[in-house]
């Protein structure tokens, strides 16, 4: 089992990065427009809210999304703003896309992953700003319902001092996982409530 190590918000972790493309294709992002009075920050979740006519960030309770779908992750910050809203890229996850993430088993405490979260499935919570206010979402080891972990990142192996993928070192709770969204939160169309 995992150690949970309280980090500071001068951390190294790092929150949802699109690494690659299983497919060989670009990352695949889209111009939104922002909900009313929208806060949310780049890098968070976000779904289409057909009653503002635009993205909003997605609701949680204690950083665990209340929804179990997703349009797409946040590549720029809301403006706040009631008119006059901006167009927001929209990074839009595909079945071939691979991302990675650090390690959380709640919103508050950082863990280190370990070479047998290979082929696991997992959640996503969002930290909260006691923990690091710039990590919108990180992998949540105490959920099961929104990734499904390929590996863990080859630049942490190599910077712990090992060879990936044959000699893994001695992980910490800086180190990113490589995930796949599962099929059953991707939005296809974008036309969540």
């Amino acid at each position: 089992m995992a150690q949970p190590t309280k980090q500071s918000p001068s951390s190294s972790l790092l929150t949802i990065q699109w690494v690659k493309s299983e497919s060989g294709k670009p990352p695949l992002i889209r111009e939104y427009l922002e909900g009313s009075s929208e806060t949310f920050k780049k890098g968070d979740l976000v779904i289409m809210d057909r009653s503002e006519d635009g993205v909003v960030a997605l609701a949680g309770t204690n950083g665990v999304p209340t929804a179990r779908t997703f349009l797409g992750i946040a590549m720029d910050d809301a403006s706040n703003v009631t008119s006059g809203f901006k167009s927001i890229p929209v990074l839009l996850p595909q079945g071939s896309d691979v991302f990675s993430a650090a390690v959380a088993s709640d919103e508050d405490t950082a863990v280190t992953p370990t070479a047998d979260d290979r082929g696991k499935a997992f959640g996503l919570i969002k930290t909260s700003s006691t923990y690091d206010a710039k990590l919108p979402f990180v992998v949540d080891n105490a959920q099961t319902n929104w990734v499904k972990v390929v590996d863990i990142h080859p630049q942490d192996v190599q910077r712990l001092g090992g060879q990936f993928p044959d000699s893994i070192p001695t992980l910490d709770s800086a180190t990113r996982l490589l995930f796949q969204f599962l099929s059953s939160v991707l939005v296809v169309d974008g036309s969540q409530g």
